[in-house]
């Protein structure tokens, strides 16, 4: 594993440090966007090989989001049922979490009514990335995303884990696989519960999407991609946030115990690749003694899968992903990108 780790980072290093040269002719077919405000201001463009159409243009659906925003009205505990917050007051600890982000050069463990659970993919120098926060005071998780034009176009400036799953997955961010959590939540929650096999072992937290209240949208352009139209179009919400029940657990599954590696492996299979199987996305639930999925990304978005994905062992599945990021980077010839950009994609990646 600490050689695949290192040749990761070659690969991501090569991508930052190593472009062609400024003397080289310009590709005219190499895909291209354009990001700003939809009130105006400075366009920020981004050209890239390994954009595709549907990660960058359809993972986000405007009528889903809108539809599955955060109730205004009361929302019990997941294990407290008794106990209930609105969701308007949710709300307005998502604006201070914002505000506190905004206005802090250093993300910190705790800050305000909040405990940072992750900042590894967030800049807090440009503002933007995905940050994980907990609520102190109720029984909640704030995943919060922020974008502007110019950091929308900088895929590398987030992480190294965003940078990989930029070139693998054909342009894909924290940002944009975020839209498919609610929904990939719905299908395999409605899944379980029609499946004998899963029904009263596994759960899900429930998911909301939010919006802050002066939020401004980016219009992304786009132009050498397959569409139906010459320069395709979409408006995205440049701050948005997750809210999902927090879950108090002692433990994660364990890649020591067969038995749960064996689980998580079969499980994601028997879902067709659209979980992620890391180990730590699976925890048991202290209460309830369930077997809870807490990362609910589509994965086939995240890293570009067009076809079924077959394996026995974590060594498996790690191999396969390395195999596929050093071909996208290493391996496919210019000829071959072009026609990956210009063909439509693949029903393996529709959420």
């Amino acid at each position: 594993m600490v050689y695949i780790f290192f040749v990761l980072v070659v690969c991501v290093a090569s991508n930052l440090y190593g472009e062609r040269s400024i003397y080289r002719p310009r590709d005219a077919t190499v895909p291209e966007i354009s990001v700003l405000y939809t009130t105006g201001g400075k366009v920020s463009q981004l050209r890239s090989p390994y954009m595709r159409y549907w990660p960058i243009f359809k993972t986000f659906d405007r009528d889903y989001f809108f539809s599955h925003q955060i109730p205004t009205g009361m929302i019990p505990y997941r294990t407290k049922p008794e106990c209930a917050v609105s969701g308007k007051e949710l709300a307005e600890h998502a604006e201070e979490l914002l505000k506190i982000v905004r206005s802090s050069r250093r993300i910190k463990k705790e800050m305000g009514n909040f405990t940072i659970l992750k900042s590894c993919d967030f800049n807090p120098r440009t503002c933007s990335g995905l940050i994980v926060a907990r609520l102190k005071n109720h029984p909640f998780v704030i995943k919060l995303f922020v974008e502007t034009p110019e950091s929308f176009v900088r895929p590398f400036s987030k992480g190294f884990e965003p940078g990989c799953m930029f070139v693998i997955g054909g342009g894909v961010s924290r940002f944009l696989a975020g839209f498919t959590r609610v929904k990939n939540a719905e299908y395999m929650r409605d899944y379980f519960e029609k499946n004998p096999v899963w029904n009263g072992v596994l759960d899900l937290p429930r998911k909301w999407f939010w919006t802050p209240r002066d939020v401004r949208w980016l219009s992304v352009r786009g132009r050498n991609f397959y569409s139906g139209e010459s320069s395709p179009e979409i408006e995205l919400p440049s701050v948005y946030a997750i809210f999902c029940d927090a879950i108090d657990s002692d433990r994660s599954l364990s890649l020591r115990n067969k038995h749960e590696r064996r689980f998580a492996l079969g499980l994601s299979q028997d879902l067709n690749n659209r979980l992620d199987p890391h180990i730590n996305n699976f925890v048991i639930e202290r209460d309830s003694g369930l077997i809870v999925i807490i990362d609910t990304e589509h994965f086939p978005t995240m890293v570009g899968l067009e076809e079924r994905m077959v394996y026995k062992s974590y060594a498996s599945w790690y191999v396969q992903l390395f195999i596929r990021g050093f071909c996208t980077r290493y391996c496919t010839t210019r000829t071959v990108r072009r026609e990956c950009s210009q063909r439509p994609a693949h029903e393996f990646l529709r959420v």
